[in-house]
């Protein structure tokens, strides 16, 4: 049984991602998680994964599959 506190929750955490017409494309159960790094990939792959911490949130443009692809295959 959902409830309405639930409900006002779920709506709250699809906000940011309503504002920045932005898409989660791995890791939706871990939206909760602390992040305790961040890398902001607008780099070659190599300089980007050498970058790459765990608990770190990538931050990307959507047209750079390689980095995306890349950064999920090394993080596998």
């Amino acid at each position: 049984m959902t409830t309405q506190t639930s409900i006002r929750d779920e709506r709250l955490k699809q906000l940011p991602l309503a504002l920045l017409n932005a898409k989660v494309l791995y890791g939706e159960k871990r939206l909760d998680n602390l992040v305790l790094g961040y890398v902001i990939a607008a780099m070659q792959l190599e300089h980007a994964i050498a970058r790459l911490k765990e608990d770190s949130l990538v931050i990307s443009l959507g047209d750079r599959s390689d980095i995306i692809v890349g950064l999920l295959q090394a993080h596998l």
